[in-house]
Order: structure tokens, then C-alpha cells, then sequence
């Protein structure tokens, strides 16, 4: 999904992930500046989401102006780097091996730090449900404005 199909999904709004029962590991989807709806239902082998979700290699910058660029040089280290520049609403959802939501580190990118990187800027909309191990999620949602949490198991 990098490289030349990247430039295909730059418009891309919303997407779900659904039932992808032998999914282990989120596609790198941070980088797409125009995603405002990321619905994830059904990832049974799924156990972390880690750094991959927010773009491997992948720097994005909004400048003050809200305008969104691509970078992978040098200069990109100065501006803060966003992942998930758009996105407003996260759904979490039937994923019972799910344990941990890890926040962005250093290995996103080789350009920036935790010190620089933001994350989730405009989310608005948490929603979680049936996720009965998941016991880590990264802190600084800031602009949450809503938040579902429904830890218990399916009958």
C-alpha cells in the first residue's frame, strides 16, 4: 500500500478493515492526509497496534495553513510530523486478542522523535468494544471528544 498505490489513496475518506481473521498487523495507514473515519472490526490475530499503523518511513507534514505534504529529506525533522492528520472518528471493534495500542516512537521515521510527532490532532470519536485484553492506548487525545468503551466478550 506505499509507493505508487499511496498516490491513489491520497483522497481516500474512510475505511473499514473488517473480519481480516488472520490479520497480525495493521497496514501503515497514517499517512493518508484526507482520512477522517478508520473503522477496524474483526482482526481476531490481532495483538498490537504498533508503530506501522502511523506510516513506516512515511513523514507528513500540515503546516499552520492546514495544508498537508509529503516529505522523506531532512527538513521535515523541523516540523512537527502528524499521522492521521483528518482522522475524526477511530472505531476498535471485536478484537479479542487485541493487548496493546501503542502511540508513534522513534521508528515511525528516521526524521522524527516522540518530542515532534502528533498524532490524532482532530479525533474526535473513540469507540471500543469488544476488546477484553486491550489494556494499553496512547495518552494526549487531546480533542477527544467521545469515548465508548465496552471491554466484554461476545456470548
Amino acid at each position: 500500500m506505499m509507493n505508487r498505490d499511496a498516490l491513489l489513496l491520497q483522497n481516500l475518506v474512510k475505511i473499514e478493515l473488517s473480519n481480516c481473521t488472520r490479520c497480525e498487523e495493521i497496514p501503515p495507514l497514517g499517512h493518508l492526509p484526507h482520512l477522517e473515519v478508520v473503522e477496524l472490526v474483526g482482526l481476531n490475530n490481532l495483538k498490537c497496534i504498533g508503530h506501522e499503523f502511523y506510516g513506516h518511513n512515511i513523514v507528513v507534514n500540515q503546516d499552520n495553513e492546514g495544508i498537508v505534504s509529503n516529505s522523506c529529506n531532512g527538513a521535515a525533522a523541523r516540523a512537527p510530523t502528524v499521522a492521521f492528520p483528518a482522522l475524526r472518528e477511530l472505531v476498535l471493534e471485536d478484537m479479542p486478542n487485541l493487548e496493546e495500542w501503542s502511540r508513534p516512537g522513534v521508528s515511525l521515521s528516521s526524521y522524527s522523535s516522540p518530542d515532534t510527532m502528533k498524532f490524532f490532532s482532530r479525533l474526535e470519536g473513540l469507540y471500543i468494544g469488544l476488546c477484553p485484553h486491550l489494556t494499553t492506548i496512547p495518552g494526549h487525545l487531546l480533542s477527544l471528544q467521545e469515548l465508548f468503551f465496552d471491554g466484554n466478550k461476545q456470548n
